[in-house]
């Protein structure tokens, strides 16, 4: 089965803690998806899909998943997002594929589009920590009993970051 990854899991080290692994075994194709954009989740720092009339979303089909990588990958994504079939087009032609989505929509959004080219690395080292945190439970708690504890664990990432950069800056 074969991802399109438009946002936070486009993220190449992001991917790899989801998956715990280097994914060495999966094949990248670039792509964009005709009709949708992203738009960030107000109060946090990842997008969502949303149908846009003739926009063009960029991002990144990954195929050659396993089944242990798609569980960790659902469990990651669970109860907010539901794979959906889309066609991407790509260098390679057309390509059918899965891509999550909100099956309920979402209301809470930023009024900006999110654009994983914009995201700041500071951001990124943030949500890969944050990542880490979570994926940690994985196959110990729910997917609820990991999401309660969210906000702990961007408070721990965004600490360790900004601790780094403090001691960076007094050197």
């Amino acid at each position: 089965m074969s991802f399109f990854f438009f946002g936070t899991l486009r993220e190449r080290p992001i991917l790899e803690v989801v998956i715990d692994g280097p994914g060495s075994h999966l094949r990248f194709v670039d792509g964009h998806l005709d009709g949708y954009a992203a738009r960030r989740v107000r109060e946090e720092d990842y997008p969502v899909l949303v149908p846009v009339a003739n926009s063009r979303l960029p991002g990144v089909v990954v195929s050659g998943l396993t089944a242990l990588d798609l569980e960790r990958i659902r469990f990651f994504e669970d109860a907010y997002y539901e794979p959906r079939e889309v066609s991407v087009l790509t260098g390679e032609g057309l390509l059918a594929c899965h891509v999550f989505a909100s099956p309920n929509g979402c209301e809470d959004l930023d009024e900006d589009l999110w654009a994983f080219e914009h995201w700041p690395a500071e951001d990124r080292e943030i949500f890969r920590l944050v990542a880490e945190q979570f994926m940690a439970r994985f196959g110990f708690v729910t997917f609820e009993e990991a999401d309660a504890d969210w906000e702990l664990y961007v408070a721990r990432a965004r600490e360790m970051v900004l601790g780094r950069r403090r001691v960076a800056g007094k050197r």
